[in-house]
Order: structure tokens, then sequence, then C-alpha cells
């Protein structure tokens, strides 16, 4: 059971499916808990932070540094050196984690305009807005077919080939019948939300998690797809490495221990 994509936030509760206060980076971090608790790690946590989120929750579970390494990643340059050396240590017990993945859409393209235009992003769409080019800024097949082809190659391809679990954490949208894919809305509509951040991100995960803390020191899951598995529905979960991979995945308890909620 390798890959688990998720729709996040953290911080505060702000009661939104997949808000900030959901608890999605927490749930990595407690299966990271676990294994630091083990007396021989089963393996090790490479983390790609672009949201500046993991060193202020892993304050949270004292020791559990032992077990990762994560690195800030602002920029797309950051996130493909740092995923090209974390590429070359992973293990099949190991967990690549991205926390968040929903930028990585934005930041490829903030590369492409920078690199062509030597422009930054929100300048470039400004001028294009003043020139009235609004929606048409990019064009279809010189611009967008080539930002999707290094998104394609930089961060679809390297998740379908990751050798060790994968878990990533993005933000939730409502969907839209005007800008949503017939296909997407079909995959996501029993939940309303759908995952942001590149379209067929959804697609390359075995596991689609939905978060949600509907009030104080509550937690329920959703699970919009789950290979082999009965989807959940509102399922209370405070503790995902027990409640689910031991629980529901079927992982060994020695290997994902007991941890306090």
């Amino acid at each position: 059971h390798r890959r688990k994509s998720r729709a996040d936030g953290q911080g505060k509760p702000d009661g939104r499916p997949g808000g900030a206060g959901a608890g999605k980076t927490h749930d990595w971090l407690q299966i990271a808990d676990s294994y630091a608790k083990c007396t021989v790690p089963p393996g090790k946590f490479y983390v790609l932070d672009t949201d500046y989120t993991v060193e202020r929750s892993m304050g949270a579970y004292p020791g559990v540094e032992k077990v990762i390494t994560y690195k800030a990643c602002p920029e797309w340059d950051d996130v493909i050196k740092w995923w090209g050396t974390y590429k070359k240590m992973l293990k099949p017990n190991d967990w690549l984690v991205i926390d968040m993945i929903s930028p990585l859409w934005e930041m490829v393209q903030e590369y492409y305009v920078d690199a062509i235009f030597h422009k930054d992003l929100d300048e470039f769409f400004l001028k294009a807005r003043e020139a009235n080019k609004a929606g048409g800024a990019l064009d279809g097949f010189k611009d967008w077919s080539v930002i999707n082809k290094i998104y394609r190659s930089n961060v679809a391809n390297e998740i379908l080939r990751c050798p060790s679990h994968l878990y990533a954490v993005g933000g939730a949208a409502a969907l839209n019948s005007d800008l949503d894919s017939k296909e997407v809305r079909q995959l996501f509509s029993k939940v309303g939300f759908r995952p942001t951040g590149q379209k067929g991100n959804a697609h390359l995960f075995h596991t689609v998690v939905l978060k949600q803390n509907p009030k104080k020191g509550e937690w329920v899951v959703t699970t919009v797809k789950d290979r082999a598995r009965q989807e959940m529905m509102n399922v209370p979960m405070r503790n995902f490495a027990q409640d689910y991979l031991v629980n529901v995945a079927g992982w060994k308890r020695e290997v994902v221990r007991d941890v306090a909620p």
C-alpha cells in the first residue's frame, strides 16, 4: 500500500473540507512517530516541504526527527533538486512526503514564465490583463503543452516510478461544472470537492482521502478512492497510523506501533 493523496491545510481549524486544521500533515507525522518508536525503525521519511509546515508540526512528536529528513522547497528548482537527491536514497519501506503538492502546479508555471518571458507570474498575467488578453496570456499549444510536459516529466512520472511509500498533502476546492472535466466531476461527486493543483494529480495515487475537522477535537475521513478496499464516509480517525494503516490497510501492528492519540 504505497500512495496516498490528501486534501490539506494546517493551523487553526476553519471548518472547510480539507481546510486548515484538518490534520493531514499530522497524519503522516503519526506514521513517522510510530516508526521512530520502533527499536529499529523500519524506514525513513524524506519530505519536500513547500509550505513551511514540517518544522513547526514536528514539535508535537518528540523524537520523530530521527526518522525525518526535510527540506524547504519554496521554488520549482528546489523541488527538482531535492527530489533528485531523495530518489537516490529511497528504499521500499521509506516514505516520500510532498507537503504540499498543490503549489507545484503554480511553481512550474512561474518557472516557465520566468525562463521564457523573464517576468514574474503575477506581472506576466497583469500585463496580459492590461492588454485585454485575459485567459489568453499563455498559448494552448506553444505554452501550456510545454508546461504540462515539464510537470509530467518532473512530478507525475516520478510519482509513478517512486520505489517507496508516497504521501502527498494537497488543498481542496469545490467542484466547478464549467472548469472541471466530466471525469473529475464523476470521481469527486460524492464529496463535492477535488484536490487543487494540476488536474491529473488525483489519478496518480492508489488512495485519495478527504480529511475533515468538523468540530474541535474531532477528525473524520472519507476515501474518494481506495483500491481493493471498501470506501469510507466520514469515519472518525484520530491516529492515522493505527486507525488506517493497521485497522483498514492491514499493516502489521509490530511495524506500526500503537501511538497515543
